[in-house]
């Protein structure tokens, strides 16, 4: 035993590791400067370890770039899927395991890796006025109706609306930004019942953050 591990010792001491793991991943990354990354090629071209390492890197790289986020409904699904099929087996112990510690680094880093990429698609957007007005569905969109008490008392002017769509194209949220009182409770009551067309960013449907404007004019 003594000599084996003399044997491995010594082999070691014969290859130095000059090299640290980290700059294996810049160098796999293409993030190390010229010099060095030729340094480190050569480095990993003669040592089993770093070889193996830059092998899991790339890997690991090909895994994240083929997941895909589930949505909470699919998920919940899954799990439940999982778990009856667990049960019908008699493995339901076996599944339960990977909540053991063991298994928790690796499950971390999985939840870690979807929250980051379920962070990078936006999940509402801002466009102009003229753009969430093309969205408009005009057969479902009416204006809104003139005031008769702002008509009587020849009251007329322009009424700045904040809106927020939702991801069916639904209006979620809407306040007056500025406009009469009279004729602004009016746009507010007629711009509620619009209907947008959803509006997809890199093929998931996004709120959308606007500013719309509506004028109330009296006929000469």
């Amino acid at each position: 035993m003594k000599a084996a591990i003399g044997r491995e010792m010594t082999s070691h001491e014969a290859t130095p590791h000059e090299v640290h793991p980290k700059e294996v991943m810049q160098w796999v990354d293409g993030e190390l400067p010229a010099e060095r990354a030729t340094a480190v090629a050569s480095h990993v071209s003669r040592c089993v370890q770093c070889r193996g390492r830059m092998d899991d890197l790339h890997k690991v790289s090909r895994e994240l770039a083929s997941w895909t986020v589930p949505s909470a409904e699919e998920m919940d699904a899954q799990l439940e899927a999982l778990r009856t099929r667990a049960r019908e087996s008699g493995r339901w112990s076996r599944v339960q395991s990977v909540l053991r510690p063991a298994y928790m680094a690796t499950a971390c880093a999985v939840i870690l890796a979807l929250t980051i990429l379920a962070q990078l698609a936006p999940s509402r957007i801002h466009l102009q006025e003229p753009e969430i007005r093309a969205k408009l569905k005009k057969t479902a969109s009416p204006n809104p109706p003139y005031p008769e008490e702002a008509r009587r008392n020849g009251i007329q002017g322009q009424v700045r609306i904040h809106i927020v769509v939702a991801r069916d194209g639904s209006v979620k949220h809407l306040r007056a930004v500025s406009g009469d009182p009279i004729l602004a409770k009016a746009a507010v009551d007629g711009v509620r019942k619009w209907k947008f067309e959803p509006t997809v960013v890199d093929g998931k449907a996004v709120e959308v953050e606007s500013e719309v404007k509506i004028d109330f004019t009296l006929s000469p």
